[in-house]
């Protein structure tokens, strides 16, 4: 082989290991990028931009709870606070009002008792035959003015009220409890009354006596004193024969108590 022919031989030998090397180095080399993917040495933009802040309305709502609950501890606080305060400065002034109002209940309930204690034991009146032999028991620490006149037309007057009988002219003063035995049948007597139950001055109800319960009458309540609209008391009227006996108190305020706890259940008379 000449010279020539060995040149052109390592020529090729040379060029095809230079082939294979750069076959070589393509196959190891990374390929284009395939889609979604970002090729060495870019970024992508969607990885700049900022997050987007997720809103909670369960937290929100939260928040706000815990913010009136704050509020509302201070408040309390505040509140509690100044009771406190408020107490130790007028804790004494306090407790000497409370002392204070105390006893004065209890004299009020002492003074209450100790007046239906004197009370005891009642006084009675007795009335004549004629006028139905009426008894009456009333409290001893009133008094009694009592007027019998058989041949008036009214033979039993009375007036009863404590302490003593005031001017029993000019019924200035409601009288605790009044008596009166009439020369009037009832239903003559009930007719005075009738237009004043009517237009609702008067009540009217049955009522009779423990004593006598076979005895049927009335029991009014209201303005019984006909012609005066101060007095506001309880009136019973019975009849008695040919008569009609009113029994009643001036003074529902004052004297009902007594009017249905004493004087009514210990009334009697004969019919």
């Amino acid at each position: 082989m000449n010279p020539n022919e060995q040149y052109s031989q390592s020529q090729g030998g040379q060029q095809a290991s230079n082939n294979a090397a750069a076959n070589a180095f393509q196959s190891s080399a990374p390929v284009g990028p395939a889609i979604g993917q970002v090729p060495l040495g870019q970024v992508d933009p969607r990885m700049l931009a900022p997050l987007p802040k997720k809103r909670s309305l369960g937290s929100l709502v939260t928040i706000i709870i815990l913010s009136i609950l704050l509020v509302s501890a201070i408040g309390f606080g505040i509140w509690a606070f100044m009771g406190r305060q408020d107490y130790k400065t007028n804790s004494d002034q306090k407790s000497a009002t409370a002392v204070e109002q105390a006893k004065e209940a209890q004299k009020i309930a002492l003074d209450a008792e100790f007046i239906e204690k004197e009370k005891l034991p009642y006084d009675t009146y007795s009335g004549p035959a004629a006028a139905g032999s009426i008894k009456i028991q009333y409290p001893k620490t009133w008094s009694a003015y009592v007027v019998e006149d058989s041949q008036s037309a009214t033979p039993v007057v009375g007036y009863f009220h404590p302490g003593y009988v005031p001017n029993t002219v000019n019924n200035v003063t409601s009288m605790a409890l009044r008596l009166e035995v009439a020369n009037q049948p009832y239903e003559q007597v009930m007719l005075l009354y009738e237009s004043f139950i009517k237009n609702g001055q008067i009540t009217a109800a049955a009522a009779s006596f423990p004593s006598v319960p076979n005895v049927l009458g009335t029991r009014l309540s209201g303005q019984i004193l006909l012609g005066n609209q101060k007095v506001q008391g309880t009136m019973v009227v019975l009849p008695l024969r040919d008569k009609t006996v009113k029994l009643w108190t001036e003074s529902n305020s004052a004297f009902l108590g007594d009017f249905d706890t004493a004087i009514l259940p210990s009334f009697v008379f004969v019919p």
